[in-house]
Order: structure tokens, then sequence, then C-alpha cells
């Protein structure tokens, strides 16, 4: 297996992916969901060659996608930051509103309304304002959840730019809890599937959408997570790593009062990837397109939840 970085413009991706093809590479991985159209175009150049993309994508003939229910683990951390929110008031930062985000923010607000029924989930976007944890910070956050970590064993909590963090009294983040990515369970999965002979299914709204019960992700909790709190976490984790547990059935109310789900049918994959409404207990909006900023428009432009809704460019 080889590894090529520096895939900065499309430019550079595509002479990546010729040189991984000359060399004799018969899958391709394109690791992030702005690669998507390098490798669309590059798989009609190489039509031998599999190309797969990390991306909440709808199913495509000539590229195959892959992600993590990163749902299930926000989840996990919004039933602990409810815990610990003695004010009521739980921060989250969104990262673009693309995709499979609405539905990891109202796992998110499901959990915290698990373990505290009256708390609010007061909503950002990092799209739209760099300064995010400052201006929930300023609302009175009591408990912030930030991006996840993006690697397992690595020390990212410790950071201040990933997980879900507890405010303290001097505005001090102290780190709780974050989803994690299990990479290389991720990657050895699909390709044994690939050698297994096994098809990926094109009606899908995701080729491979896997949770925690296909150990593709999983939730690190910080020695700051109180041993109670602990206790509810880890078994609602072993409840989705066996697959006894849908984080939807709790049912879900959007903000205009339409029921999201009803807690009684199970949403399907197309369901949860489309999800475009909040919580009512989510204080926040999706932001419309002229308010994100220029350097995230083109991932929403592509992969945008109301991306039929963008007006062509200029």
């Amino acid at each position: 297996m080889r590894t090529l970085f520096n895939a900065d413009t499309p430019e550079q991706a595509e002479r990546l992916i010729d040189e991984a093809v000359r060399g004799g590479a018969e899958l391709i991985f394109t690791t992030t969901p702005p690669l998507l159209d390098t490798a669309l175009r590059s798989a009609l150049k190489h039509p031998k060659v599999r190309f797969y993309n990390c991306s909440a994508c709808q199913p495509l003939s000539s590229v195959i996608s892959y992600y993590c229910r990163t749902y299930e683990g926000k989840f996990i951390t919004g039933l602990i930051a409810g815990a610990l929110a003695e004010n009521d008031l739980v921060g989250y930062v969104g990262s673009y509103p693309i995709l499979g985000v609405p539905a990891s923010i109202n796992a998110f607000a499901l959990g915290v309304s698990m373990t505290n029924p009256r708390a609010k989930v007061l909503l950002e976007w990092s799209c739209v304002e760099h300064d995010c944890v400052e201006k929930l910070r300023a609302k009175g956050a009591a408990v912030i959840s930030e991006r996840d970590v993006p690697l397992p064993g690595a020390n990212y909590t410790q950071q201040g730019q990933y997980g879900t963090f507890l405010v303290d009294a001097h505005g001090e983040l102290l780190p709780l809890a974050s989803p994690v990515w299990m990479w290389g369970n991720l990657y050895e999965r699909i390709i044994r599937s690939v050698l297994s002979g096994a098809s990926e299914k094109k009606e899908q709204a995701v080729n491979y959408w896997w949770g925690m019960d296909s150990g593709v992700i999983d939730v690190a909790l910080s020695r700051l997570v109180p041993s109670g709190v602990r206790a509810l976490a880890e078994l609602m984790m072993d409840r989705l790593r066996q697959g006894s547990f849908d984080v939807f059935s709790l049912g879900l109310t959007a903000q205009d009062g339409s029921a999201i789900s009803d807690g009684a049918n199970r949403l399907s994959t197309l369901e949860v990837l489309r999800m475009d409404k909040l919580a009512q207990t989510v204080v926040g909006s999706i932001p419309e397109y002229k308010d994100i900023l220029p350097m995230s428009r083109a991932l929403v432009r592509a992969l945008g939840i109301h991306r039929e809704r963008i007006p062509p460019e200029d």
C-alpha cells in the first residue's frame, strides 16, 4: 500500500492519481470530500481502476463512497455534555451544512436531552464564523462540542481544538470526550470486502457507511468524565456496538414542530443523510450559502444538503 501526499489542488491531486496508476494501483482512495470531482475525472481516464472517496455523497457509477456514522459518536458526547452542563447551556460548533452533518447535530442534541431535558444546544458554524468557541463562551455555554478527533491514539483533545469540552470557572476548556475515526479498521474492512468479491450496493445512499457496530468509529473518554456519566456512556456505546440501539429510535421533533423521526419507524440511510431540519432543542439554524465563507463554498456546492438551491456560479 502506498500513500501520496500534497493533493492540495485538483491539478496536484490528478497528477498524484496518475502517478499511482502508473505504479500499478488498482484501488485508489481519495480521502477528503473536496477530492470527489478529481476522483470522478480520474475514473473516466482510468476505467480499470477502482476509485473510492471519503464522503457522504450519494452513489455514483464510477466512484464508491465511504464514511462513518459519526452521529453515533456525537450522541454519546451529547449525553456527556448534557449531564455536565449545570446551567443547561451546551455549545456545538457545526462544520458545513453538507450531507450527514445535521444528523450529527441532532444526534448530539438527543444525547443532551437524555441526560438533561432542560438543556439547549447553542449552534454556531465554523464555515461562517472563525471564533465560534469564543462566541459560545460569551453566550454562557458550560460545555462545548468542537470538531472530532481525526486519529486514534494521539492526544488531540489536549490541544483545545478537538472534542467536547467542559468550560471551567476561568473559561478554560477541559477535555471530556470525542468521536474517534478508526481509520485502520475502516480501510481494512473495505479492502477485505473487495478481495472477497463483495459488490457495492449502488442503491444505498452511501456505499460504505459503517458505525460503531463495525469498529470503524469509537468514542474516547477522558478521566474527567464522572464515573456515573462514564458508566452510562459506556452502556450506550456497548448497545451501539451490538447493533441493539438506533439513535433516532428515540424520536426527534424539529424546531417547527414537525417530526423528523417518530421513534416507531427506523429512518433509512437516505433519510439520515439528507436530514435538513434541526431538533427543537437546538438554538440556531442552517446557514444560507451566501453567508458561508468563500473557502468553504466549493464543498457546500458539491455536497450541501440544499445544493439544488445554490445559484450557478457567475
